[in-house]
């Protein structure tokens, strides 16, 4: 499977995973597959918080994601509908070789180039630049850091090549309800933005302009605009809260029943 630390996982939402209401319309986006990609659309998902034992003696970062229908993840990679594979090597460019046991790593700000600077030019779309541009936003000193973790390396499991194994799962969450909250935290920051959009519809592209100018600051979907908006630091404290608490009063969720991690060859 793969995981990330808070600011980690909070890239990886902005990244992706909040942008779907404006790329997937665009015939030209070039990653078209995420836009039916079960493990961001739909509508059952949660998120977890969990506390790992690792073993740091650390790997190249691991793809691992779900396959698709005709058997293949979303490079092109072999991999049985439904089921997730983790693959090492390229496998982006359908190069992949299989992934040992030890504890994979990413450094987000320094080696994740989802979308290249290029993307951002003067004929660019706003979401071309906050794609390309949303590395920028992150500090040396807390970088993000996705992790992959094998199960030829789980230790409950493999105790002769042990590198990680599952000490907490502290809190489940519904992902809906995860959005609520801090969505409805970034709202307050934008409200003229919000309230011209009319009835709120947290998946339209209007709300989703909004909250991304609030994180990016007004020139932050422009090539040479300056970056304001909320820092990382400010955006992941509200990210963070529907755990901390379960009343919505406080931006807090409910747990649900935990789960234990489905273990990932």
């Amino acid at each position: 499977m793969n995981t990330g630390d808070l600011i980690g996982d909070v890239f990886f939402a902005l990244q992706l995973e909040l942008m779907l209401p404006l790329v997937c319309p665009d015939p030209k986006w070039p990653y078209h597959d995420d836009c039916h990609n079960k493990e961001i659309t739909s509508k059952d998902l949660v998120v977890s918080r969990l506390v790992l034992q690792v073993d740091p003696q650390w790997s190249a970062y691991a793809a691992c994601n779900q396959g698709l229908p005709g058997n293949v993840d979303e490079y092109g990679n072999h991999c049985a509908e439904g089921t997730y594979c983790c693959f090492c090597g390229e496998p982006y460019f359908r190069r992949p070789r299989p992934c040992n046991g030890t504890l994979g790593r990413k450094n987000v700000k320094k080696d994740l180039h989802f979308a290249p600077a290029q993307w951002c030019n003067e004929s660019a779309r706003d979401y071309d630049c906050w794609q390309a541009r949303l590395h920028e936003k992150l500090q040396w000193s807390d970088p993000g850091w996705w992790y992959s973790t094998a199960a030829a390396g789980y230790c409950p499991y493999h105790p002769q090549n042990c590198s990680w194994e599952v000490v907490a799962l502290q809190k489940v969450i519904n992902q809906t309800c995860h959005r609520e909250s801090y969505g409805g935290a970034v709202e307050a920051y934008n409200r003229s933005c919000f309230e011209a959009c009319g009835v709120r519809n947290m998946s339209s592209p209007c709300w989703t302009r909004c909250f991304y100018q609030t994180i990016m600051g007004p020139e932050g979907g422009t090539p040479h605009g300056k970056l304001e908006g909320l820092s990382m630091a400010e955006f992941a404290k509200l990210w963070r809260r529907a755990f901390e608490s379960d009343d919505p009063a406080q931006g807090g969720c409910p747990g649900l029943t935990p789960v234990f991690p489905q273990v990932v060859v």
